[in-house]
């Protein structure tokens, strides 16, 4: 399959500006420090070791990795396959949004409760690789106790988050936001699969050609702006979790957000009408 070049635009400058902005505060290291007293530091306090903090420094890096090495492959001449940047940006995407889910909530009880159901979660991950049975036994048991300690049920901790849950519920925290992370989302995860929907919205052409070695081989345009947009939307989806640390970890060097979203990426795409009740 051969693919055509993302070339630059309005768009690709405004995400390279804002992956500037991201990259800055991950270097300085202001944002990411836990000042004694702030509400960050009474969540390490309440569940022991710090692990609030150390789990969201994790994910905000990972997630800005992914976005810099997405805007790596769009910067190439080489006509590099949409396929591994969608799965960047939905990765990208999908590690923001348990940032924002962690931090969101007010009360330190609400996000304790939160990290509880994550670490439950990581643990039976782990024990599912190879991990040691005892082990999973012990700290599932640790964090029910914890549960108990801060007033929240034991079901409440040990149900599993699903990545749906969390970017649906970025686009209940982030203002004007309408569905755009849901949207966004689901159409890379569908790229990322190769399924054939997402082809069709998130290309400008597909044809045949001949191959080199005989036969046919499809031709792939990606839609540059909708990769672009892809980028910009996970982007600000990370700088609403690392303004949640800020706020949280009583940073007083915290900057403004980044700029709003084009209005093109928050109108939704036109939708004919749909009959459900005769599939028309």
């Amino acid at each position: 399959m051969a693919f055509s070049p993302v070339g630059p635009d309005d768009s690709a400058e405004l995400f390279h500006s804002w992956l500037d902005v991201l990259r800055e505060d991950l270097r300085s290291g202001h944002g990411f420090r836990t000042h004694p007293g702030s509400e960050l530091d009474e969540d390490d306090v309440l569940v022991q070791g710090g692990l609030m903090s150390e789990t969201v420094q994790l994910v905000i890096g990972a997630s800005f990795a992914n976005l810099d090495a997405a805007a790596q492959l769009l910067g190439s001449d080489d006509g590099v396959s949409p396929y591994p940047i969608s799965t960047l940006i939905r990765a990208a995407l999908e590690i923001a949004a348990v940032a924002v889910w962690l931090l969101e909530p007010d009360s330190t009880t609400g996000r304790a409760q939160r990290l509880l159901r994550l670490q439950h979660e990581d643990s039976r991950n782990e024990w599912m690789f190879g991990g040691d049975r005892e082990h999973h036994a012990s700290t599932s048991a640790r964090i029910v106790e914890l549960a108990a300690h801060i007033g929240v049920t034991a079901k409440s901790v040990t149900s599993k988050p699903s990545s749906s849950e969390l970017v649906q519920h970025l686009d209940e925290v982030v203002v004007d936001a309408g569905d755009i992370h849901f949207l966004i989302w689901k159409l890379h995860s569908g790229f990322a699969h190769g399924r054939r929907w997402a082809l069709r919205v998130g290309t400008v052409g597909i044809s045949r050609g001949p191959s080199p070695r005989g036969g046919e081989v499809l031709a792939l345009a990606p839609n540059g702006e909708l990769l672009i947009g892809g980028c910009l939307v996970a982007a600000t989806a990370l700088d609403h979790a690392i303004g949640r640390w800020n706020l949280l970890s009583g940073n007083a060097k915290a900057r403004t957000p980044l700029y709003r979203l084009p209005e093109s990426l928050l109108t939704p795409p036109d939708r004919e009408d749909h009959d459900e009740s005769t599939g028309a």
